[in-house]
């Protein structure tokens, strides 16, 4: 087994000439041989990207959150008392559902046959991604400044509901894909046009997976009919056509895939955009948000009519860090965050007195 934290997987730009055709979503489900053969199987099929997907479920603690208060109310009910509030208890479990999430999967790329590759003058990609259902929208924030989701290339979430989905549209930057159970009688958040048009907007991509529709003749039915709303409210735009493949029999070469875009009514010019121009777009933007964010400083320019010369003061590189601080203190919105973040020993104190 290989794994490669975020940094690692995403080096250099992505070119428009990086790839031709990707999949987004091929399933790791703990088998590492079993991966490999579905690698191998979509390189021989024509893809030169991919995408090992690990889908942990739902790594919301609101099920277990209500769970612990039905018992409180079930206890308190003899003495009429009301139940003591644990603030604590679901910090520590979202942190256990956190701890849960294991390393990204990526296969050994010397038991992989890349000769094409090499005399075509391409090169194979492989990413890693992670799947989660998200049913409580006040942990967003919480998921994502998490060590173990950032050492993956891609992260796509199953939002619960529209308030999810809402969340979602206001902290875009945090998302990849947009997904959903591919063969669900009904999602809640499809009829949502607005804010799915906000998130495609903000760069996220949705996600259109064809496995469910290979076997189950009623889940056939559920795919397409959602798989047609789903183009119809984005205008068929910002949409990566995936296999969602767990075994050989799931996955499609490029070329039958398009076709198979054409029982979504997606015609042959929109199909490649599907497997091809989105992604690259999707993993564009992906690659652009693990870059360094700075501070820009401007300096006035004099210039010395007399002697000819210009100069500008700018800020040493020797510059000391308590002096720097200093400077940026100088700053009134710099100054004004600085002071609304408490101090680490009062936060420890608060958290004492809790």
């Amino acid at each position: 087994m290989s794994a490669a934290s975020r940094g690692d997987v995403l080096e250099g730009p992505i070119s428009s000439k990086a790839f031709q055709y990707a999949d987004l979503n091929i399933r790791h489900s703990g088998n590492s041989e079993k991966t490999l053969s579905l690698v191998k199987r979509a390189i021989r099929m024509g893809y030169d990207c991919v995408a090992i997907n690990i889908d942990v479920g739902d790594i919301s603690v609101t099920d277990e959150m209500n769970r612990l208060n039905l018992s409180e109310l079930d206890a308190s009910a003899s003495t009429e008392e009301p139940p003591a509030k644990k603030k604590k208890k679901g910090k520590k479990n979202l942190t256990e559902s956190l701890n849960r999430i294991p390393s990204p999967f990526l296969v050994d790329e010397s038991q992989l046959d890349l000769s094409g590759f090499e005399k075509s003058g391409k090169r194979f990609r492989q990413y890693s991604r992670l799947t989660f259902t998200l049913s409580d929208p006040d942990i967003l924030t919480q998921i994502f400044i998490s060590k173990h989701t950032k050492n993956f290339d891609l992260i796509a979430v199953r939002p619960a509901n529209e308030a999810i989905l809402t969340s979602i549209s206001k902290k875009s930057d945090l998302i990849d894909i947009i997904t959903y159970q591919q063969a669900d009688n009904k999602i809640s958040w499809f009829g949502k046009k607005k804010i799915m048009q906000v998130c495609q907007t903000e760069g996220i991509c949705f996600e259109l997976a064809y496995a469910s529709a290979l076997t189950d003749r009623v889940d056939r039915q559920r795919v397409f009919s959602n798989g047609r709303q789903l183009i119809y409210t984005l205008k068929k735009k910002g949409i990566v056509f995936t296999s969602q493949a767990e075994s050989l029999i799931d996955l499609r070469a490029p070329i039958d895939a398009m076709n198979m875009l054409q029982l979504w009514e997606v015609g042959a010019d929109d199909a490649r955009q599907f497997i091809s121009g989105y992604p690259k777009q999707l993993l564009q933007r992906a690659e652009s948000k693990r870059t360094l964010r700075g501070i820009v400083h401007s300096t006035p320019i004099v210039e010395d009519k007399q002697n000819g010369e210009i100069t500008a003061k700018v800020p040493s590189k020797n510059l000391k860090e308590s002096a720097a601080l200093k400077r940026l203190l100088s700053v009134k919105h710099f100054k004004l965050q600085v002071e609304a973040v408490p101090p680490k020993e009062k936060q420890g104190d608060e958290q004492m007195e809790e």
